[in-house]
């Protein structure tokens, strides 16, 4: 079982995760629920236990002498968590490894919330009356995995993606960002992210106000002039207005290209992970639509039009739905969301394809939102991550607000 918040114990009923092979770095986080109240060790036995290593935090990596194979796969064994005049707490991990050629066509990572924030805003760990994002993040999704063999550049082993980690550049116009990135180390090897590359970062497990990013791989985090980040990618068919990261909020937005943000540069190594989505109607009266390269199907039917301004109600709808003979539909968290949105040319959302979708996307007044099941955590718990008719992401409160108009898509895993 779960343990309640401030008793010692994990944050999760099992441990398992799928990774690329050859994956490096962290493997998996099990963490116990309040390691702070008093020095916690962990130990791991079991069948692989000799090839990884646990650090203080809970955070495993792999040092096994040959690489993560998928032949030696599933590597399990039991993580046993310590702490003074407690009783000693154990759990099974299980590490599936998986070929990158059969990983999905586009990548969409956990989120990195691992505990549920259902019922008011409180934490209710894992095991919660109706499922939110946090109770499906160690099952859904691609976990993070990063490895730093310079100290110069992080490795994301799930993206391929390598990013910049040496001291980040002052805040600089969109235009200069890309200069500098496409200058930067070997000229030509390096250029400003997309928003979807950019985006892959965000780490939604972070408490507000600490930066968004993961802390023990990252030696460069955020600037003391910026938290915003930009990007390559302009705003619909904008040329003055690019997209941006704040790393401090979660939020995703476009601005004036001639603000001063900071910036972080990227390289590709392996294959392009993020392309448009391959969305097909599924016969069954349009109700549904399923994108193949991520193996998500969406709803499409007069839900997805509904108005709900309550985000635990939205949690049961979608929970309660049987849609097409279906009794597996959630809401989805705020990567699978935005995996939805093109965030190119004047549509977010392929209007050939989609059938039901509310998007007043008048700039800067966006009205209509879409909830996720993600949480923005901040100590008062009280709002979810929600995406705009433009593509826009941030907070907004559970109990919805007066000047926007809340909506939901459900979804589920075709697989």
């Amino acid at each position: 079982t779960v343990a309640p918040a401030g008793v010692f114990g994990f944050q999760s009923a099992s441990y398992n995760t799928t990774v690329a092979e050859g994956s490096t770095g962290t493997i998996i986080d099990v963490s116990t629920v309040n390691p702070t109240e008093s020095s916690v060790t962990y130990a791991l036995t079991g069948f692989h236990s000799a090839d990884f290593a646990i650090d203080t935090n809970g955070r495993v990596t792999y040092i096994g002498s040959n690489s993560l194979s998928v032949g030696l796969s599933p590597y399990t064994f039991t993580v046993t968590a310590s702490a003074a005049g407690k009783t000693d707490i154990t759990r099974d991990v299980t590490i599936e490894v998986v070929s990158s050629s059969v990983l999905p066509d586009r990548i969409i990572l956990r989120t990195g919330q691992t505990l549920s924030y259902y019922n008011a805003g409180a934490v209710t760990h894992i095991i919660a009356p109706i499922a939110d994002d946090g109770s499906y993040d160690l099952i859904k999704g691609i976990a993070r995995s990063y490895s730093k063999p310079s100290s110069s550049f992080v490795i994301d082993n799930a993206t391929g993606l390598e990013w910049q980690d040496t001291q980040l550049k002052d805040p600089a116009n969109a235009g200069q960002a890309e200069l500098g990135c496409s200058t930067y180390g070997v000229p030509g090897e390096w250029r400003l992210p997309t928003i979807d590359e950019l985006r892959t970062l965000l780490d939604y497990g972070k408490v507000s106000p600490d930066t968004k990013i993961d802390s023990l791989t990252f030696s460069s985090r955020t600037h003391s002039q910026s938290d915003r980040f930009w990007t390559s990618s302009q705003y619909k068919d904008d040329v003055n207005l690019r997209w941006y990261v704040d790393f401090s909020t979660s939020v995703i937005a476009a601005y004036d290209s001639a603000a001063l943000y900071t910036y972080r540069c990227v390289r590709v190594t392996g294959e392009d992970r993020f392309g448009r989505g391959n969305f097909v109607n599924n016969n069954n009266n349009n109700d549904t639509v399923t994108d193949t390269t991520t193996d998500l199907m969406w709803a499409d039917d007069a839900s997805a039009v509904r108005e709900d301004s309550d985000w635990e109600s939205v949690l049961n709808e979608c929970d309660g739905s049987g849609l097409a003979g279906h009794q597996d539909w959630r809401l989805p968290n705020i990567n699978e969301l935005a995996s939805l949105y093109m965030r190119i040319g004047n549509q977010a959302i392929d209007h050939s394809i989609f059938d039901n979708i509310e998007d007043d996307t008048q700039f800067p007044f966006n009205t209509d939102i879409y909830w996720s099941s993600t949480t923005y955590i901040d100590g008062t718990n009280d709002e979810a991550l929600v995406i705009y008719a433009d593509g826009n992401t941030g907070g907004l409160s559970k109990a919805g607000a007066i000047h926007t108009h809340e909506y939901y898509r459900c979804v589920r895993d075709v697989n």
